[in-house]
């Protein structure tokens, strides 16, 4: 595990460009977000925590893949990103106070972010989970963002279109600012209708979704990010999901 405490060029670039996507709600929303967005050193205290809960995680799964991609870990300034962990690069950010949280709190929200750096290491596998054994389509590249439209540093400008059975239509989801928004947390997620007809009507992104109740499914990266931790955490099972685990994350295709 390593302790970051000064950025990287190539962090800076990713934060850069997370910037320049931004909306004006998205800067209402937040506090200055300077390219020193680290809160000094971590404590012993906070470094014993975190390695507690990183070999914690390495036992909880035999994700072998996962287990090798190197913990990178910093601890962001107060307020930034309205203190919600994030990652830029292959850099874990946690909120500044991240040791007043529960043991398992800290360690659903790191599996979490780290899934996230998976998707940017291992984009190919990434996107045979979401077109292959969810059954959505990598449409096109969004070329503008929306005014209402939230901007998260774990996702990208892809377009991932469903079918939506209540609507009987093809689109995608977006997490959209609501009118008072005031924080990165005052949003509704909407669904995007598309005049497009993909060929099929498959509900698996869809019903999954419903069924496991994720949270955050403004793109199929946080819904795979969500997914994945209550599988590691609940005993939940997705067959679909644990069809890719076995092909990409375990070594050796291990059985689950």
């Amino acid at each position: 595990m390593e302790i970051v405490n000064t950025l990287d060029s190539v962090t800076k670039q990713y934060i850069i460009a997370y910037r320049n996507r931004f909306n004006p709600t998205d800067e209402h929303v937040r506090t200055a977000i300077p390219l020193n967005r680290l809160n000094g050193v971590i404590s012993f205290e906070e470094r014993s925590v975190l390695f507690r809960v990183v070999n914690y995680l390495d036992s909880q799964t035999n994700w072998k893949i996962l287990h090798n991609i190197k913990w990178r870990i910093a601890k962001s300034s107060k307020g930034l990103e309205n203190d919600l962990p994030h990652t830029h690069a292959n850099l874990i950010f946690l909120p500044y106070n991240f040791v007043t949280l529960s043991f398992e709190s800290i360690a659903r929200m790191m599996l979490h972010e780290k899934i996230h750096i998976y998707q940017r290491l291992y984009p190919i596998p990434t996107v045979i989970l979401f077109k292959t054994h969810w059954n959505i389509v990598m449409k096109r590249k969004r070329t503008s963002t929306a005014p209402t439209a939230r901007t998260n540093p774990d996702t990208n400008d892809i377009l991932y279109y469903l079918y939506h059975p209540l609507t009987k239509s093809f689109g995608y989801y977006e997490a959209t600012y609501l009118p008072t928004a005031l924080t990165l947390t005052d949003v509704t997620y909407t669904f995007v209708k598309e005049s497009v007809i993909l060929g099929h009507q498959d509900t698996t992104y869809f019903d999954l979704i419903e069924t496991f109740k994720i949270g955050q499914y403004d793109h199929p990266n946080e819904v795979m990010a969500c997914l994945l931790t209550k599988m590691a955490f609940d005993d939940i099972q997705h067959r679909p999901t644990n069809k890719w685990i076995n092909m990409y994350l375990k070594q050796n295709g291990i059985s689950q």
